[in-house]
């Protein structure tokens, strides 16, 4: 499967995540922060860019239970946890 940034329908996307994945249990998505890749030339086309707010509301939309996000790398790369 790509990476999230690629889905067509990034709901559809975490609710087949989330249907397979046992009550109780998290996915663990590594992303690159929408600041860092305005930065950068390579994603000018194809790639759908994020901010944290935004994932959290896509889990949820999903039907995940919990979801939030840590910094990885400030302003370059979150970790959005999703718990069913």
């Amino acid at each position: 499967m790509p990476t999230i940034y690629f889905w067509s329908d990034t709901v559809k996307g975490l609710s087949e995540i989330r249907r397979v994945l046992k009550k109780g249990k998290s996915f663990y998505n590594l992303i690159y922060t929408k600041e860092w890749f305005g930065e950068s030339s390579f994603t000018e086309k194809g790639f759908k860019k994020f901010e944290a707010d935004e994932l959290v509301e896509l889990g949820k939309e999903a039907g995940f239970e919990k979801a939030e996000v840590r910094d990885v790398v400030k302003g370059k790369s979150l970790m959005v946890i999703y718990t069913k």
